[in-house]
């Protein structure tokens, strides 16, 4: 009986090499896991800082083509001329005005190109292609890649010229019951007429005015309030352009 029981009680030698063999196997596998797990969450680490950055560029880009684009729309000459000028790098600040970059340190804090303490702005206007080129340049957050670049692009429409146009009050402030006189002028418009018109209407401020001329002195009607007229024309891209002229009344002794 005790035999029997002894027997029992001992182990054998081939089931305690199978144990460390199974664990040795577990622990290899466990590590190729872990392992495995690292490499991509450092992967996608990488991936997800790569894209933030990319995206933070290229919306910096963007809002650089908005100023140029804005600049056109508006018939803004002063900018647009001044953003086409000499054809070295520049920025467009937030209130559209053109800085210079520091081209010999462009991360350093006190350049006026450089957005958020790490975006590098430079744009560079090309006269024979009519065309801006934006880029943004980075130091990358990850080691393995110190520096990042991202460029946009954008071309003035070619039949792009600047159309002018004038409305002018004189005087803009008049005597109650008394009248101002208009005078006018648009170049580089549509051949089609302007519109010329009036708020509150005044009977002699209407209707079609010729294009791509001059023209007045022309007396309003004897005004009793604050009048605002307009002249509207369309410029060679099809687009309504207008200027306004107000003639407001003076205040009573």
């Amino acid at each position: 009986m005790k035999t029997w029981l002894k027997k029992i009680q001992q182990p054998t030698t081939g089931n305690r090499g199978d144990t460390i063999v199974e664990v040795a196997i577990s622990m290899a596998i466990l590590i190729s896991v872990l392992a495995t797990a690292y490499v991509l969450s450092g992967h996608a680490l990488r991936s997800s800082t790569s894209a933030n950055e990319r995206t933070a560029a290229l919306t910096d880009s963007q809002a650089q083509v908005e100023h140029i684009k804005n600049a056109f729309t508006t018939n803004n000459k002063t900018s647009l001329d001044s953003y086409k000028q000499d054809g070295k790098p520049f920025c467009i600040a937030a209130d559209g005005s053109k800085q210079i970059p520091n081209k010999s340190d462009p991360y350093n804090k006190d350049n006026p190109c450089l957005t958020d303490q790490k975006y590098a702005l430079s744009i560079v206007y090309d006269q024979k292609t009519n065309q801006f080129t934006m880029t943004t340049t980075w130091l990358s957050n990850l080691a393995a890649q110190p520096d990042n670049n991202l460029a946009l692009y954008y071309r003035l429409p070619v039949s792009y010229v600047i159309p002018n146009l004038s409305l002018i009050a004189n005087p803009s402030e008049v005597e109650n019951n008394t009248s101002s006189s208009l005078t006018w002028s648009s170049s580089n418009v549509s051949n089609s007429h302007c519109t010329a018109s009036s708020n509150p209407l005044d009977p002699q401020w209407g209707g079609p005015i010729k294009s791509n001329t001059s023209g007045g002195p022309k007396a309003t009607s004897l005004l009793t309030a604050q009048h605002t007229y307009k002249l509207e024309c369309t410029d060679l891209n099809g687009r309504k352009i207008s200027k306004t002229a107000t003639v407001s009344i003076k205040p009573s002794p």
